[in-house]
């Protein structure tokens, strides 16, 4: 009688089974770094365009919303469910602002590739002139509030 070699069915299921878990671990922590290295990418967005807008502030003398010529840029992106960056027309009004009017080389996009939002505030209402310009992404919230150049 030979002896027969193999694994059993009980061996491979738990092979199998450690091998998921660890593909697991992996995806999970894979998708963390994914995601932090596109919240690093935003943010870094971010400080580019606050450079920029200061460049024309000091350069122009004038608030955000006179250098863009509009009080809510980011208003050509709003629909009836909220902000949406794939409403027709919306990347046209954030090129002009950001490119033609800022002076950045292109539009800006957050690091899941979606356009950058604008909202002028500064001097847009004259009983309550001290609101605060902003920028923003659609994804996780993330923001930024522009200093104010007039208020104080």
């Amino acid at each position: 009688m030979s002896a027969q070699r193999g694994f059993t069915l009980v061996e491979l299921l738990v092979v199998i089974s450690i091998i998921a878990i660890l593909s697991l671990i992996g995806m999970t922590v894979y998708t963390g770094v994914q995601t932090n290295a596109r919240v690093q990418a935003t943010k870094a967005t971010f400080d580019a365009i606050y450079k920029q807008i200061e460049v024309g502030r000091v350069l122009q003398q004038k608030i955000l919303m006179q250098l863009t010529g509009s009080g809510w840029t980011a208003g050509a992106c709003y629909g009836s469910s909220g902000y949406d960056v794939k409403i027709v027309g919306c990347e046209a009004v954030l090129t002009t602002a950001f490119v033609t009017k800022l002076g950045m080389g292109a539009l800006p996009r957050d690091g899941w590739g979606d356009p950058i939002l604008l909202d002028e505030n500064e001097g847009e209402f004259p009983a309550i002139p001290c609101r605060q310009d902003g920028i923003w992404s659609i994804h996780n919230g993330l923001s930024m509030a522009i200093p104010f150049y007039n208020c104080q």
